[in-house]
């Protein structure tokens, strides 16, 4: 019998979270949709490798098929020119918008699974509720939105299923912290049973440009207090006190 040996460019994780929100006799279009997130997949491990990054998985390196990101591609790219048209032009829109929106839903399912996707639903929702900023509501909204979106997965690569650790990371990370981690490489403290391994990490890129966005959209010269209230806000919520380890 021929052995088969299956790389990680070949991870099924994101084609069969795709397929498991089909319906169970899917359409032609459906499981065109299947296919489209399996070659996703194995581009975005393909790149992962030629940048050097080791160890990660797809929700480390997962990056949306926005219309700008498949834009900035080959004409003749794979993805962009999927089913043999050219994905970026307005005759395509739909399809194009299709197949983002069914790999965004894919990709945040399998987030929402992890411990750190859990945590982060729960500062989300608790952070809803919450009103002891001085910041205007317009303002206030897209950064703490923003900010659960981006850290959980960086968190995450950082600190794996640790949730102590995690609930540290993502309730007490410092502007300057999160600056660094977006530039450089940076150390985590407390990543065996005992809390006193230090390893020195360094963000795959799609990671990296997740904390750029948040970092933006911080108003200049003001980040640190907007950040701070982020902080702040999270210092007082304890409903995650009890979270469940599982």
């Amino acid at each position: 019998m021929r052995q088969v040996t299956v790389t990680i460019m070949d991870d099924p994780a994101l084609g069969d979270e795709v397929m498991g929100h089909l319906p169970q006799v899917p359409d032609h279009d459906e499981i065109d949709t299947v296919e489209f997130a399996r070659q996703l997949s194995r581009v975005l491990f393909a790149e992962a490798e030629a940048r050097g990054e080791k160890g990660v998985g797809i929700l480390d390196i997962y990056m949306s098929p926005t219309i700008e990101w498949l834009g900035a591609r080959p004409a003749d790219d794979a993805l962009r020119m999927w089913g043999g048209r050219d994905l970026v032009t307005e005759e395509s829109e739909a399809h194009q918008e299709r197949y983002r929106l069914i790999c965004d839903r894919a990709y945040r399912s399998m987030m929402g699974r992890t411990r750190a996707g859990r945590l982060s639903t729960l500062y989300q929702a608790a952070l809803d509720l919450y009103s002891g900023t001085t910041i205007a509501k317009r303002d206030w909204t897209p950064v703490r939105k923003r900010y659960l979106e981006a850290v959980t997965p960086v968190f995450r690569f950082a600190a794996g299923d640790r949730l102590v650790l995690l609930r540290e990371l993502m309730a007490t990370s410092s502007f300057e912290m999160l600056a660094t981690m977006s530039t450089t490489t940076f150390c985590i403290t407390g990543l065996d049973d005992d809390g006193e391994e230090e390893r020195v990490m360094k963000l795959p890129l799609p990671l990296k440009q997740r904390l750029d966005g948040y970092l933006r959209l911080l108003p200049s010269d003001m980040e640190s207090h907007y950040h701070d209230y982020i902080r702040h806000a999270l210092s007082i919520i304890d409903i995650v006190t009890e979270q469940p380890a599982g």
